[in-house]
């Protein structure tokens, strides 16, 4: 099979980019890194989106609300990630990422970026004033906005450039190959949305269609009412940048419309979160972070919220999908686990042995290792210097610690890189009886610019991946339910961090602040003075740094690794705790 170069095509990938780009007078760099493709830019009409949806009704306050918030979301450096390029690669995943280059350059083309104003939206959605949200919460919520500005995106793309068909079909089988066998209701009818919309019909389409009958045939049967196929050729043929809205109020009103107990099964939640306001054990976090003090100072935590991904009670397909995919993650970095876990071990159980000095000037028992030079001396008449040995006392160690992970917008090409040293150092001091709570935490929406005198007037959500009491296997398919989002609010993660270790009795605390990149805008001074305060309360504060992007954590972190890949962390982990324990 042919291979070609990775770094070759890499490349390409930004040659691709500014054939697109650069006419219209825009220039965009492109990195090919993690596992998915991202564009990070001021998205106006998603952030409105995501804000709406978080609203019980849809009407003319919540639309109102949801355009100050998108109009008044700062302007991320603009950035195009590609899936990672191997070193030797095929000609099909090749045209496949090229493919995903041109993708993303379309939605810098052709999705809104601009202000919004009230007219063309209540043009949009109107007709959907006073619909009721929440029975429609998870299927707004699981990427239908992007299904939809997807097919738009691609159907202009191709119409101006034509050559790009091949990639385009390549991309599609690349991304239902890393999808691999949905039977989820809901993911498939999102997924099969998509396909059907896009229209490619390639070989590997019609195979997983076929897979999706077996598992979730009635789920498949929808795609034939004739309801369902005027809605999609109503999205086939396009439109404004702005159509995506309606598009998604349009389908959940079809739905409800249509409702029986296949429409329920993919509108239902099976594995839903559990809001804890607060609640659990961390029912001491909220009123005290309210107290906090110094230079992290919100303006309210009053839309701060805690989720805990629910566990499945019994089988179920998403169930059993999130346990394989955590599963495969854990495999991934299995080596280096236990290499971390049998380090982590040694060094801990070498500070708890007791220790014997030799050379002391007084004792009660002998050195064995200065006999000679005792005897010289005292032959000498000199007083021995070095005569005896000193035992050191026992040093009991028991170790908690907190994984804080970045769950912003900029991390979703790494997110499963994220979720492997979250799982790599979770699962290694959990193997020395350690005790570990681990979460991530995301802007709840792009976030207005904070009042002056505040580092924040947004809310931010914490969602718990493990508590202290609970078992790491047990709770592994919750890094599969992380919705990153939003700026980056890592003051608030290690604030978060803080209070949960400081109700804890070990040792030893340490806390590991899993990151990408650069905290918000203006909230470098926060995020010291909240490390500086932790390391006052007894912790140890470590930043880890993933990515091409963490050239800031060394300066935001006393303490502090940068690796560009998971593999190399296990050593650099060990001899940074060999410096912290000395």
């Amino acid at each position: 099979m042919l291979k070609l170069p990775g770094n070759t095509w890499r490349d390409k990938y930004q040659a691709t980019v500014d054939g697109i780009l650069t006419p219209q007078g825009v220039k965009r760099t492109v990195t090919s890194q993690g596992e998915a493709f991202f564009n990070q830019d001021r998205w106006t009409a998603a952030t409105a989106y995501r804000n709406l949806i978080r609203k019980s009704t849809l009407d003319l306050r919540s639309l109102s609300q949801a355009l100050d918030h998108a109009n008044s979301s700062p302007a991320p450096d603009p950035m195009i990630y590609i899936a990672r390029a191997p070193d030797d690669m095929t000609w099909e995943i090749a045209l496949a990422l090229n493919g995903g280059a041109a993708h993303e350059a379309w939605h810098t083309l052709f999705s809104m970026r601009d202000d919004l104003t009230s007219p063309e939206m209540r043009q949009v959605l109107e007709p959907f004033f006073g619909s009721q949200i929440e029975p429609y919460r998870r299927l707004l919520e699981d990427g239908l906005d992007n299904v939809l500005e997807d097919i738009r995106i691609e159907r202009l793309g191709l119409e101006r450039w034509a050559p790009f068909q091949t990639s385009m079909l390549h991309l599609h089988d690349f991304v239902l190959g890393q999808e691999k066998r949905l039977k989820e209701p809901r993911s498939v009818f999102i997924a099969t949305l998509r396909d059907l919309g896009f229209g490619y019909q390639t070989d590997t389409e019609t195979h997983v269609h076929a897979q999706r009958r077996e598992d979730c045939s009635e789920v498949m049967a929808l795609f034939e009412e004739p309801w369902m196929q005027q809605y999609l050729e109503k999205v086939k043929q396009g439109g404004g940048p702005l159509d995506f809205l309606g598009q998604s109020f349009e389908l959940c009103q079809l739905l409800g419309e249509h409702k029986n107990e296949v429409i329920e099964s993919i509108l239902e939640d099976p594995t839903p979160s559990k809001v804890k306001d607060p609640g659990g054990a961390f029912e001491v976090i909220m009123p005290s972070l309210q107290a906090a003090a110094g230079a992290w100072n919100p303006e309210s935590t009053a839309q701060d919220r805690i989720e805990v991904p629910s566990l499945p009670a019994g089988p179920s397909a998403r169930g059993e999908q999130e346990e394989k995919q955590a599963l495969r993650t854990l495999d991934d970095v299995q080596t280096e686990l236990n290499y971390l876990r049998s380090r982590l071990r040694a060094v801990l159980r070498s500070e708890t042995m007791t220790r014997t000095k030799h050379g002391a000037k007084r004792g009660s028992r002998l050195s064995g290792r200065n006999l000679v030079l005792t005897s010289l001396e005292a032959r000498a008449g000199e007083e021995p210097s070095k005569a005896y040995t000193r035992r050191s006392k026992r040093r009991e160690i028991d170790v908690a610690a907190a994984v804080s992970l970045d769950l912003s917008s900029s991390t979703i090409p790494i997110q499963n890189d994220l979720a492997r040293v979250s799982m790599l150092v979770t699962e290694a001091v959990e193997g020395v009886q350690g005790k570990v709570v681990s979460f991530g935490w995301s802007d709840q929406w792009y976030a207005s610019a904070p009042k002056q005198g505040f580092h924040r007037s947004n809310g931010v959500t914490y969602t718990i991946f493990k508590e202290f009491h609970e078992r790491t296997a047990a709770t592994r398919s919750r890094y599969g339910r992380a919705r990153p989002g939003g700026p980056t609010p890592m003051a608030d993660g290690i604030q978060f961090g803080t209070y949960a270790l400081c109700s804890r009795n070990e040792s030893l605390k340490l806390m590991f602040v899993v990151t990408d990149g650069d905290p918000n805008l203006g909230t470098t001074h926060v995020v010291k003075d909240c490390v500086q305060r932790a390391c006052q309360n007894g912790i140890h504060v470590v930043g880890v740094g993933i990515g091409s992007g963490c050239r800031k954590v060394p300066d935001l972190f006393p303490e502090s690794i940068v690796a560009e890949d998971v593999k190399s962390l296990p050593e650099l982990l060990v001899q940074l705790l060999i410096r912290v324990l000395k």
